[in-house]
């Protein structure tokens, strides 16, 4: 299986990569790669994938995954392609100029940031 990775989307993430106090996606998926069967070229992240067929009665394919490198692919991609999210994360914090803030739970109030002295 290749998986491709938009340009706009790896270089996003590389970008905020410090954000989240994480390397750069690249060298995060060279090093969890390597000694495997996976390979990253270019913006491509391919491995093989072992499965089996298996034919019902009624002519229903199912396959059946024999290994986790597709799990494993997918957890490696989240990984490095979570700093890309942060941004969008951040931009929407803010609306108009201002930041939101989440409202109180039920029967508390909201904290104020005063500083409060004694006369």
């Amino acid at each position: 299986m290749s998986i491709a990775i938009p340009e706009a989307t790896f270089r996003l993430a590389q970008t905020n990569a410090p954000l989240l106090q994480s390397d750069d996606p690249a060298a995060i998926i060279n090093r969890r790669i390597q000694g495997g069967t996976a390979s990253f070229q270019g913006l491509a992240l391919s491995f093989p994938i072992r499965y089996s067929v298996s034919v019902d009665g009624s002519q229903q394919a199912a396959f059946t995954y024999n290994d986790s490198s597709l799990n494993d692919g997918a957890h490696l991609l989240a990984t490095v392609l979570l700093p890309a999210g942060v941004k969008d994360l951040l931009k929407n914090r803010r609306q108009n100029g201002q930041t939101r803030r989440r409202a109180a739970p039920p029967g508390q109030r909201r904290a104020r940031n005063r500083v409060r002295t004694r006369s």
